[in-house]
């Protein structure tokens, strides 16, 4: 069996309707299985942590990628309490003369406690929104940026964000990842 025949969503504990925290965990480790074992997996994202630049229902393409490879700015997958996180690379520290990651979502104000290379799991390749793929961009853009600190500062403005994201046609649907990447990767 090869690795596109696997597709795998994020899931979120506090997710009402979603499954039990035991169909949660076997969900994890799937994912986590996959992408150790063939070197890549898609997960759907359901949280908004990452907004602008990810919306809710994106799917992305995460390679697995080792901690050395990984640059200030990309998207990392990685395992933490009670599930995974999809959050942008802020700075690489060392812990103990090892590499380390801090990150933290483009929407939250704070950043993560310190990742390791054990509970990274790979970075993001390409985000698909409406069947449209688009690789990930280094680092938001200047107009991303400026959304992404309002988001950070109102939970009503990415109320309406996302209001917005779901009205018909291709308002912020194809912009948030356009605005970043430029290029479809099709």
């Amino acid at each position: 069996m090869n690795a596109s025949s696997y597709k795998v969503s994020a899931l979120r504990y506090s997710d009402p309707d979603g499954p039990t925290p035991a169909g949660h965990a076997v969900a994890f480790d799937l994912a986590e299985e996959v992408v150790r074992k063939f070197g890549w997996v898609r997960l759907r994202v359901t949280g908004t942590s990452m907004m602008p630049f990810m919306l809710p229902g994106d799917l992305v393409t995460v390679k697995r990628a080792n901690i050395n490879a990984v640059s200030s700015g990309e998207i990392v997958l990685f395992k933490r309490p009670g599930g995974f996180a999809l959050h942008r690379v802020v700075a690489k520290t060392t812990v103990s003369s090892t590499f380390a990651l801090l990150t933290r979502g483009d929407r939250l104000q704070y950043n993560d406690p310190v990742i390791s290379s054990e509970a990274l799991l790979g970075r993001v390749e390409s985000i698909e929104r409406n069947g449209r793929q688009f690789r990930t961009a280094a680092r938001p853009g200047f107009l991303m940026g400026i959304v992404a600190v309002v988001l950070r500062s109102s939970d009503a403005a990415t109320y309406l964000y996302l209001q917005l994201a779901k009205l018909p046609g291709k308002f912020l649907r194809d912009r948030s990842a356009t605005l970043e990447n430029g290029y479809p990767v099709r």
